[in-house]
């Protein structure tokens, strides 16, 4: 249902959105087991007029399994599609944008692995964007980038609220999870952005990740942040912010 509304509503802005089905598989390390998943990812492109790359908006539409997902990742999903209504009612971009709402990211990121090995949008060299929450308030924090991430930090911190720290990542390292950013970043030819809002963690994978917990001003900030990172990454050349060829 949740897919369907998605597709629904993406074909409702006038974009042309496609359903992934594939095999997603992540390799088993540091001594757990290895998982695989038929998933369906939900892809959608607003081309560029003279393209000088592409960015990618990922966002998962799964939930845990005792959650019902408002803030995990609805808040991502529902950010992604009203960033696509904004863009879709104002001029072209000039690069390519491609709005990806992954499917089975609670169980291991398969959707996201799926997309980044063998969607052909996923071949070529793209900035990419991911965004998330962790808890059901505060601010969103851009808390992890790809190596050699000086021109993407001056992009950020020209969105209305940029909030960030060098210490947000190592926090997250010492976490035991991963987001959708994780299989992207394993490959060269992607760069980008991390973020999620934090605060109010304990309806973290639980049944109180409702969307009356949802912090209305922690959405807000996702998506002024991203929606400004949409346009800015839409009509800048995105050389120099991708690794070389």
């Amino acid at each position: 249902q949740v897919r369907e509304y998605i597709l629904a509503t993406l074909r409702g802005y006038g974009l042309e959105p496609e359903v992934q089905e594939a095999t997603g598989l992540i390799a088993a390390r540091d001594g757990e087991e290895g998982v695989a998943a038929r998933v369906r990812n939900v892809v959608a492109r607003i081309p560029g007029t003279a393209p000088t790359g592409r960015v990618i908006f990922v966002a998962h539409y799964d939930a845990a399994q005792v959650s019902y997902g408002a803030n995990d990742d609805g808040a991502g999903v529902s950010t992604l599609l009203e960033t696509a209504r904004a863009l879709k009612a104002g001029p072209a971009p000039r690069n390519d944008l491609v709005f990806l709402f992954t499917d089975a990211e609670e169980a291991g990121m398969i959707g996201a692995e799926a997309f980044v090995n063998l969607h052909p949008l996923a071949g070529d060299r793209a900035v990419v964007l991911n965004v998330e929450a962790r808890g059901s308030s505060g601010p969103a924090v851009m808390f992890e980038t790809s190596e050699g991430n000086a021109d993407l930090i001056d992009v950020f911190a020209g969105v209305p609220h940029p909030v960030g720290s060098s210490i947000a990542v190592e926090i997250y390292r010492l976490l035991s999870n991963d987001t959708d950013f994780t299989p992207f970043l394993a490959h060269d030819r992607f760069t980008g952005l991390n973020s999620a809002y934090i605060d109010g963690s304990f309806t973290y994978h639980t049944p109180l990740d409702r969307p009356g917990s949802m912090n209305k001003g922690s959405l807000q900030h996702h998506g002024d942040n991203t929606l400004a990172l949409a346009k800015a990454f839409g009509r800048t050349d995105l050389g120099p912010l991708m690794r070389p060829a």
